[in-house]
């Protein structure tokens, strides 16, 4: 839902997620696998130097059925136009847990950034190629790896 477009956008969203036995919260905790996540976003473009880009961030309460703990995520994007074709995305994904978590989980916390560029191969349609890294956390994997989406405008 829009809640303001005077200052760049700013929107909320809330989105219940029911997972199946998949789910650590379900096969773990004895729980049924539930979340229901209220996320804040904001956005806004802006031009750098005569080249179109944009900023997102969004900031979010997730609860979560069971033993997990609850979380908040903050998710920030940063993408500039380089080319008449091309735009390069500078990402941090982050996730905190709030330390409500029961045994056999704990508090945890992550800290992402992913770098990528996204191509227009042909007008609606779009493929991104990128890498991302755990650069922070706490109890929480080293990740590392490669992105590569299909986007697509309808």
């Amino acid at each position: 839902m829009r809640l303001r477009k005077d200052v760049g956008i700013v929107s909320a969203q809330l989105t219940l997620k029911a997972a199946g036995a998949f789910d650590t919260s379900v096969s773990a905790g004895g729980a049924v696998g539930r979340q229901i996540e209220l996320r804040l976003l904001y956005g806004t473009g802006f031009s750098l130097f005569g080249r179109h880009g944009f900023f997102d961030a969004e900031i979010a309460q997730r609860w979560i059925a069971g033993a997990r703990a609850d979380e908040v995520p903050i998710d920030l994007t940063l993408g500039l136009r380089v080319t008449k074709r091309a735009r390069l995305l500078l990402q941090s994904f982050n996730t905190i847990a709030q330390g409500n978590a029961s045994h056999p989980y704990g508090y945890y916390r992550v800290h992402k950034i992913s770098l990528s560029v996204v191509t227009d191969i042909r007008p609606g349609i779009c493929l991104e190629g990128g890498a991302y890294m755990a650069v922070a956390g706490q109890n929480a994997l080293a990740e590392k790896g490669l992105v590569v989406r299909l986007w697509l405008r309808f």
